[in-house]
């Protein structure tokens, strides 16, 4: 993969080299490849006075490809990895991978990752203990139809978590999620940081998170009261390594896509000199948060977003005294015209004045069941436990 060596101010391309040790070299800095190498893939801004990137190619998508994201990168069915670097979205073909052993390798996030296993990891899950191994036996051919794994127990417990539906995922974030940029520093010295980040009770399911979107950090919420005695916890992501969150979330969410939208934008901007638009870009988040009136894409709706919004904001009512009476719901204070787009989408239940959406018949709660078990993850055992009640 060539290399292109920048001016530091203007990023005008000054020569282009056949590797990174040709450009180490020509920097005078024969050992120096490791340097140059963050640089490309944007850990660094320079090394020995100039900016570096790899050379950027265009790579349309291959016939059926399918990419879902993973950490800090995006990993296609036909084995082909998409990441950031310093000069632009750099599409990555199995041969441009280093080889141990005979197999390509990739690192994601600080871990060594065989392009086999990440595949399959990122599409189906892996059994604890197995290992995925080439159908045809041709190492250079990491199509996911072409990887089979072998060893190991294959009950659900031993999985190791495959990727959440990104529509789900939207829906959840839309319930249990928020957007903010907030000046830090002090005076003279202030900056702006971006976080994106999910709140919620069960911290196994935010680890879950986290694997697929990577670089987020864990925070137990201390205040005390707050959530009547059972620990909340936040998962976190700032700046950069909010993209991958912000590319779903600007594609697939509906109440905070705007958010989203606006901070990929912030992210575009350079880190110096840029102060004014992200002043401007941190109060029209601010208003956004504040103002939920603004249009919303209702035409993103689909059973995966309900799925994601019911374990986020929604609960099952099993019966218990002194009422007896049994009902799912969803409450949605920000944006009540929601509910009613789900009683379009569904074809079943009623919203309150109390803005929540509530179903009661036993059709209606067996509909609901069969149609978002799938996606469910947090309150699908709830749910099952009721629907097994009626019989």
């Amino acid at each position: 993969m060539r290399v292109l060596c920048l001016d530091k101010a203007s990023k005008a391309v000054l020569s282009t080299h056949e590797s990174l040790a040709a450009a180490a070299t020509s920097a005078g800095a024969p050992g120096g490849a490791g340097n140059i190498q963050r640089c490309c893939v944007g850990k660094s801004k320079s090394a020995y006075g100039y900016c570096w990137a790899y050379e950027v190619l265009e790579k349309p998508d291959l016939e059926g490809e399918e990419w879902r994201p993973f950490k800090n990168i995006h990993v296609s069915n036909c084995g082909r990895v998409r990441q950031e670097t310093s000069a632009g979205l750099m599409t990555r073909d199995v041969t441009d991978f280093s080889t141990k052993s005979g197999y390509r390798e990739i690192m994601v996030d600080n871990e060594r990752w065989p392009i086999q296993r990440l595949v399959y990891h990122v599409f189906r899950g892996i059994p604890k203990g197995s290992n995925v191994y080439f159908k045809d036996g041709d190492t250079g051919n990491p199509r996911l139809e072409n990887l089979e794994v072998k060893g190991g127990p294959v009950d659900e417990e031993s999985m190791s978590w495959p990727p959440l539906d990104l529509s789900y995922v939207a829906g959840f974030f839309d319930g249990d999620g928020s957007i903010n940029v907030s000046k830090v520093g002090y005076s003279g010295k202030q900056g702006y940081l971006l976080k994106a980040e999910f709140s919620q009770c069960n911290k196994g399911f935010l680890e879950r998170l986290g694997q697929q979107f990577g670089t987020g950090k864990m925070y137990k919420d201390v205040r005390p009261d707050k959530y009547a005695g059972e620990a909340n916890y936040c998962l976190r992501f700032c700046g950069a390594a909010a993209r991958p969150l912000l590319d779903v979330l600007a594609r697939l969410a509906i109440v905070k896509a705007p958010q989203a939208a606006l901070a990929l934008t912030f992210l575009d901007l350079p880190r110096v000199g840029s102060g004014d638009e992200k002043e401007q870009i941190r109060l029209k988040m601010r208003d956004l948060n504040a103002d939920k009136t603004y249009t919303k894409q209702y035409s993103r709706l689909t059973a995966g977003y309900v799925a994601g919004l019911f374990d986020a904001e929604g609960n099952v009512y099993t019966g218990a005294p002194p009422k007896n009476r049994m009902y799912v719901k969803i409450t949605q204070v920000s944006d009540p015209e929601l509910l009613h787009q789900i009683v379009k989408l569904l074809g079943f239940g009623v919203v309150s004045e109390g803005c929540r959406w509530k179903i009661y018949s036993k059709g209606d709660i067996r509909a609901f069941h069969c149609l978002t078990r799938h996606f469910l993850h947090i309150k699908r055992e709830k749910l099952d436990r009721l629907v097994s009640s009626f019989d």
